[in-house]
């Protein structure tokens, strides 16, 4: 963290944050802290010396300049607001964040094409009170930025009516002086009322965090914790991930009816002669059950079709057919009709027997090669006249 030309103030109540983040080995998500040089913040404090500090009517604001930690190609995060993991005694006092995230590809099942994307939550010390969030629809997408390294953004948090209500504000431009409210220029973007009790608005920690690509599909991977996988000598040769909309598929490989929950993923990799084998991607879940999802083998001249049989075990399994896991879990399977967890990581394993004609892109004895796509939808081939649609789905489960 090049840290050297901005200072964390605890009376400022503008701050103009500038430098290039570095991701610190062994520091991952929330758990990054100042003693892991990725978290500032302005003091260690009792709740009792914090609420005479504190004022129920508050206007907040931050500038993110020259902020090259936002990256087109990862994923990365700011996040700012009053955060009470700094607190001892805090009870249920609200405090609040903005995290901002610089995404291109999916995030949670929607597709950003490299855009700041701001989140929003509220909460105590012990619970969440209030999301707005990508995973549960939320999310403040931020028009008008096409480089995130020269990109200059004003956040904000306001507390007013007594501090019963809590609002969120994004400028761009960096053309205002002035970082109060009056200095203009600012758009609403998010509210949230908490009547229950007045909202304290101390800045007890103002934090630049890097967070793990977790919520973005990784390179596919060939798993050797599974059965399948057991002595077929399997090692990757290339992969490759990249962001295609509806409207891409129907161009590219005239799959239609379908909208994609994920990158396409490529991974060619060599194994036993014959061989069935397993591969994964890791991905964000949806709020979406496996049997409102399917996977598209992307084949050229028309040709992609669909995996076969959705599975909850690795017993039985044939090429073509697929299965998705809980990250967090060994080989815990998510059932057909369960619905995933909006934002949390799962596993898609794709089965694959080497040479099979249908699933199996490259016919050399013991290499295989697989482009697909998850999504939702049933997926159509588009006719190449504009004919009648031929449906993919043959007697899929």
């Amino acid at each position: 963290m090049n840290h050297e030309h901005f200072t964390l103030d605890t009376s400022a109540q503008a701050l103009v944050l500038k430098g290039t983040m570095e991701t610190v080995q062994g520091c991952t998500s929330m758990a990054c802290s100042a003693s892991g040089a990725m978290e500032y913040t302005d003091g260690i404090f009792e709740i009792t010396d914090a609420l005479p500090r504190a004022t129920t009517a508050f206007f907040h604001a931050v500038r993110l300049s020259d902020f090259k930690a936002f990256s087109s190609e990862k994923y990365n995060a700011f996040t700012y607001g009053f955060q009470g993991n700094n607190l001892t005694s805090g009870g249920s006092y609200p405090q609040a964040r903005i995290t901002a995230k610089w995404i291109k590809g999916f995030y949670c099942g929607r597709l950003f094409a490299g855009e700041l994307v701001l989140e929003n939550t509220v909460y105590n010390n012990s619970s969440v009170l209030w999301q707005y969030k990508v995973a549960n629809g939320g999310g403040q997408s931020v028009s008008g930025l096409t480089d995130p390294t020269t990109a200059v953004v004003d956040l904000a948090i306001e507390g007013v009516e007594g501090g019963a209500r809590v609002n969120f504000y994004y400028r761009t431009g960096g053309t205002q002086s002035g970082m109060d409210k009056a200095s203009g220029g600012w758009t609403l973007y998010a509210s949230y009322d908490n009547a229950a009790l007045p909202f304290y608005g101390y800045p007890v920690n103002k934090g630049l965090l890097t967070l793990s690509a977790s919520d973005l599909a990784y390179p596919p991977t060939v798993p050797t914790d599974n059965p399948i996988n057991s002595a077929q000598s399997i090692a990757v040769t290339e992969y490759s991930t990249e962001s295609a909309s509806a409207g891409d598929l129907s161009r590219d490989y005239r799959v239609i009816n379908f909208e994609p929950a994920s990158n396409v993923k490529r991974i060619v990799y060599t194994c036993t002669s014959g061989a069935l084998t397993a591969i994964r991607a890791a991905f964000s879940g949806l709020d979406k059950s496996p049997s409102q999802l399917n996977i598209v083998k992307l084949r050229p001249n028309g040709q992609s079709r669909p995996f076969k049989t959705y599975r909850t075990t690795f017993s039985g399994v044939d090429s073509g057919d697929w299965a998705i896991a809980e990250a967090w879990g060994t080989n815990n399977f998510v059932p057909a009709g369960q619905s995933m967890i909006a934002g949390a990581q799962y596993y898609l394993y794709l089965f694959i027997r080497d040479n099979d004609p249908d699933y199996d892109l490259n016919m050399t004895a013991g290499i295989i090669e697989d482009p697909a796509v998850l999504g939702i939808g049933t997926p159509g081939l588009r006719a190449p006249a504009g004919g009648p649609t031929m449906l993919l789905l043959e007697g899929a489960q």
